[in-house]
């Protein structure tokens, strides 16, 4: 998944996104103000400290498929800013 997916586009028409690539694959585009929330894929899961150290304080919320409940990613939000 990244920022620009057309079904993301759709349905948060006004929301703004960057796309964070992996550890080691470069950094990440830096902002003037800080997110609002981040979404954090399950594939990505290692990473989820790291977030929660660079924004203290949020609210983590778990997201399941409703076809056979797997995790598919979390949002963490109401963070520090």
């Amino acid at each position: 998944m990244y920022a620009g997916f057309g079904a993301l586009r759709f349905l948060a028409r006004n929301a703004e996104g960057i796309d964070v690539p992996p550890p080691g694959d470069g950094a990440a585009r830096a902002t003037d103000t800080p997110p609002d929330l981040i979404v954090i894929l399950a594939e990505r899961q290692d990473e989820l400290p790291m977030v929660q150290e660079a924004h203290p304080g949020g609210v983590l919320e778990s997201f399941y498929s409703a076809a056979d409940r797997r995790l598919l990613f979390w949002v963490y939000s109401g963070f520090e800013r």
